[in-house]
């Protein structure tokens, strides 16, 4: 069982790796083009950074966030989406987007319980593997795009 101390450096550990360079771009990517769940990428490359295999939990995965993702955070960034460029609602996108960040932030709590793991060997063909499984629709090429973008200032994870 995690302890918030835990639970809170994991979720600096998700933030970090999203403001590496080119990763929000390449994660954003792979949802815009096929749907993969950005939270869920970003998991698996934190988890293969700290040698955590995800084989076998892509359902388990896709079963705890789905509902979520689709009931709440979906809506609140198609919203945001929608309101890009608008005249005169910039202080409200910036509210939904810190919405938004709760919600997934509320999701990642949700993905905690499927993301546990024994550490073992880390590294970029774990980190592959862990992406295929949160993403199955992701093409090879994109996978591979994705891994060398995610892998890219590779360092210990938290928690390792």
């Amino acid at each position: 069982m995690m302890g918030r101390s835990d639970v809170e450096e994991l979720w600096a550990g998700i933030t970090a790796l999203y403001a590496e360079p080119g990763v929000a771009e390449a994660c954003i990517a792979a949802q815009d083009e096929a749907g993969a769940d950005v939270l869920l990428l970003l998991a698996a490359a934190l988890q293969a950074r700290r040698g955590v295999s995800l084989a076998g939990r892509g359902a388990a995965l896709a079963a705890a966030v789905g509902p979520w993702r689709s009931e709440v955070v979906g809506p609140l960034r198609a919203l945001r989406r929608r309101w890009r460029g608008l005249a005169g609602v910039e202080p409200l996108r910036e509210r939904l987007k810190a919405l938004e960040l709760e919600a997934e932030r509320a999701q990642w709590e949700r993905m905690l319980p499927q993301l546990g793991g024994t550490p073992g060997e880390a590294g970029p063909a774990l980190l592959r593997e862990n992406l295929a499984v949160v993403a199955p629709g992701l093409a090879a090429g994109r996978r591979d795009a994705l891994a060398t973008v995610l892998a890219r200032g590779w360092r210990p994870a938290p928690g390792r």
